[in-house]
C-alpha cells in the first residue's frame, strides 16, 4: 500500500469532488473543497493504476519545486484510495483551451509576450534545479485570473543528475512536442525541454493550433 505521510498528509475527509476537469497521464482531475471553503484541484488515483514509482516521483517534484509560475502542492492524501495530490486551482483551465476558446481569441501579441515570459521564467527555474519536464505544452500550462500562468503536470519531471536522463519505460511520446534526439535515442535534458518551449510559442501564436497539422507522425 501506497503511503507518503509527512507533513503535506491530510485525511480524505477533509476534501470533497465537485467537478471533473479532465483527464492527466497518471489520473482523473476534479474541482474541489478543501474543508468546505477553499477551492482547489485535486487529482485522483486508483491503487490498481498506480505505480508507486510514478508516483512518489510526481509528488517529490511537486514538494522540491516552488516558484510563481510552478503549480503549487498543497496537500496529499496517500493512504487508502483513491490517492488525492491536491493542488491550487487556476480558475481559466489549461492554455490550450483558452488560447481556443472566446477569451483567447480576444490575445494579442503583448498578451502573446506575457505568457511566453511567464513559461520561460518557470522553465529557467527548473533548469536551474536540474529539472526536465518532458511533457511541456499548451495542454500543460494552466492559466488563472490575469492571465496569470502556471507550469503544470510533473508526471514526467525527472531530477538530472547527469546531463542527460534516459527513462527507465518509453511510454507514450508526445511526438510533436519532442526533440530530435529524444526521439531516436530516447536522450532527454533541458535542452530538448527548450525545443518544447518552441514548439508551445507556436502553439500560443496561432491559438492553440496543434503543431504540425496534417503531417502524418
Amino acid at each position: 500500500v501506497l503511503s507518503l505521510v509527512d507533513n503535506w498528509e491530510r485525511p480524505r475527509s477533509e476534501f470533497t469532488l465537485e467537478r471533473k476537469l479532465g483527464q492527466g497521464f497518471f489520473g482523473e482531475v476534479y474541482e474541489g473543497l478543501w474543508n468546505g471553503e477553499e477551492r482547489v484541484a485535486i487529482k485522483t488515483f486508483k491503487q490498481e493504476d498506480l505505480n508507486r514509482s510514478d508516483m512518489e516521483k510526481e509528488i517529490d517534484a511537486l514538494k522540491s519545486l516552488c516558484h510563481r509560475n510552478l503549480i503549487r502542492l498543497l496537500a496529499v492524501c496517500s493512504i487508502g484510495e483513491p490517492v488525492y495530490i491536491v493542488t491550487e486551482l487556476m480558475t481559466k483551465g489549461n492554455l490550450q483551451d483558452y488560447l481556443k476558446g472566446v477569451e483567447g481569441k480576444r490575445l494579442r501579441n503583448s498578451d502573446f509576450i506575457n505568457i511566453i515570459s511567464q513559461v520561460a521564467d518557470g522553465m529557467e527555474y527548473l533548469e536551474k534545479k536540474h529539472v526536465v519536464h518532458r511533457d511541456l505544452a499548451t495542454r500543460n500550462i494552466l492559466v488563472g485570473d490575469k492571465l496569470i500562468c502556471k507550469i503544470a503536470d510533473f508526471g514526467l519531471a525527472r531530477l538530472l543528475k547527469d546531463d542527460m536522463y534516459s527513462p527507465e519505460n518509453n511510454r507514450t511520446i508526445p511526438i510533436r512536442w519532442t526533440a530530435p534526439e529524444a526521439l531516436s535515442h530516447c536522450k532527454y535534458s533541458t535542452k530538448s525541454d527548450v525545443w518544447s518551449f518552441g514548439v508551445l510559442v507556436y502553439e500560443v501564436y496561432t491559438y492553440g493550433e496543434t503543431p504540425y497539422k496534417g503531417e502524418q507522425l
